[in-house]
């Protein structure tokens, strides 16, 4: 038999400032953001239909561009939710973004091996929630750095947006952890490291 050795993808780990957050709008809302390709298999649908069952006020931002047919979908969804979805489209800028989001979703319902959009989150100390589906649970520490709940599961989806929703402190203690757990598993310098020791030792 062989040894399988697993080595996770690293991000650059780069000095963040948290002291200068400005809103994406003066309403002092909470804001949800979504950040990546706008396609049916990233669950994005599930997120807008959680929150017909989301009792705390809140704002959705949805960053990233997709197929237009789909994103005319998610427009329909939109109209029945009882809180506002922006849709902002590719943005150059998605990095400086993150630190006006409050709580970073990633509902993937297919082909989502790893979601680096995690990664970029705990980069900026935000909480997470994501989908069960492929390799995102090990990504977050479930009720450590974030929640994860059952792929394709709006109302549970929405249990978890509440839960969050509903309590600052959680919320700031899980970007807190999950900043850490970023810098201790899944940064490029442990990354080199990793694949250093597994080649040359």
């Amino acid at each position: 038999g062989y040894d399988i050795k697993v080595i996770y993808n690293g991000i650059d780990i780069f000095p963040t400032c948290l002291n200068n957050k400005k809103p994406l709008s003066p309403n002092g809302k909470i804001f949800i953001g979504f950040v990546g390709e706008l396609h049916h298999r990233k669950g994005v649908h599930i997120l807008i239909e959680s929150l017909k069952y989301v009792s705390s006020s809140c704002e959705v931002i949805m960053i990233g561009s997709g197929d237009e047919n789909y994103i005319e979908k998610l427009k329909d969804l939109q109209a029945s939710s009882p809180w506002p979805v922006k849709f902002l489209g590719f943005r150059e800028d998605v990095r400086h973004l993150y630190e006006k989001l409050d709580i970073v979703v990633l509902p993937s319902i297919a082909f989502e091996s790893f979601g680096m959009v995690l990664l970029e989150a705990m980069l900026w100390e935000k909480p997470v929630i994501c989908s069960d589906f492929g390799g995102m649970k090990e990504v977050v520490d479930h009720k450590q750095t974030g929640l994860v709940v059952p792929a394709n599961d709006a109302k549970a989806l929405a249990g978890a947006l509440d839960c969050l929703l509903s309590n600052p402190v959680m919320r700031k203690q899980m970007g807190i952890l999950g900043r850490k757990r970023l810098e201790e598993l899944f940064s490029d310098r442990v990354m080199v490291d990793q694949y250093k020791k597994l080649f040359f030792h």
